[in-house]
């Protein structure tokens, strides 16, 4: 009786000691946060220019096909990707940010176009008088990739819009080059042009990280054709073209923090 007692409570904590285990993170190609500007200066029809732009290019089945199957695609054939997925969320952001969509795995054509209804479902207008937290938008979408989010990604990419220069909160290159140091890999921007210099000012305090760009939309109603060109070149790597080659149709370091990740 005492060998079946004994042999019980083997069994007992190791069935405990399983359980009390973390799951097991989800490998995929990218881990992706898209920031999207809600500040006061984005009226309402702005505000759902952006939105329609995210939901018809993840409906795209470009966009689809390049997460599925990688950038080249020549002569009906497709480079494998190390996964075929990739995982998204998305922040809404103004003084301050807030998570809008939490992580998402998008694995097939069927996720993505789940993932735009999602997105397309969303009913956030531009809060009035909030001003242009850029900074604190990029030290929230950080804390999203460096927290236990249940997946594994070979690359981090924080993707942030908007129509206006930081002009509160912590400074956006401070914000930048701290991403950079917990191992974020790039920080892109797409800048919606109106105020005076605002590409140049993206260059300078938003992008980092290798092969990071900024893309610049003349006005928001050219965001759509610019955002899924930005997505096209994120999910697509090198195969997509230089921003400097896009012509945008409807035109009117990484740190110490890779150790924790990566083999």
């Amino acid at each position: 009786m005492k060998t079946i007692t004994t042999f019980l409570g083997v069994v007992a904590c190791c069935i405990l000691l399983f359980a009390a285990q973390p799951a097991l993170a989800v490998p995929v190609d990218l881990e992706i946060v898209l920031a999207v500007d809600v500040s006061g200066s984005v009226n309402d029809t702005e505000y759902l220019l952006q939105r329609t732009g995210y939901v018809n290019a993840f409906n795209n089945p470009v966009t689809q096909n390049i997460i599925l199957y990688g950038a080249d695609q020549t002569s009906g054939t497709a480079d494998d990707p190390t996964y075929g997925k990739i995982a998204v969320a998305v922040v809404y952001w103004a003084t301050d940010a807030a998570t809008r969509i939490n992580w998402t795995l998008i694995d097939s054509a069927a996720s993505a176009s789940a993932f735009a209804t999602a997105f397309a479902a969303l009913t956030d207008t531009p809060p009035p008088n909030n001003a242009t937290g850029v900074g604190n938008a990029i030290n929230f979408s950080t804390s999203l990739l460096t927290a236990n989010n249940n997946f594994e990604g070979d690359k981090w990419i924080i993707d942030i819009s908007g129509d206006g220069a930081n002009n509160t909160g912590p400074a956006a290159a401070g914000a930048r080059d701290a991403a950079l140091l917990a191992g974020v890999d790039q920080i892109n921007g797409l800048a919606i042009l109106g105020e005076a210099g605002l590409e140049a000012w993206y260059n300078a305090n938003v992008k980092g990280g290798t092969d990071a760009f900024v893309l610049a939309a003349n006005d928001f109603a050219a965001f759509g054709s610019a955002i899924q060109m930005k997505l096209e070149r994120e999910f697509g790597g090198s195969d997509i073209p230089e921003p400097s080659t896009i012509l945008l149709l409807g035109a009117g370091l990484a740190g110490v923090g890779l150790l924790r990740r990566r083999s």
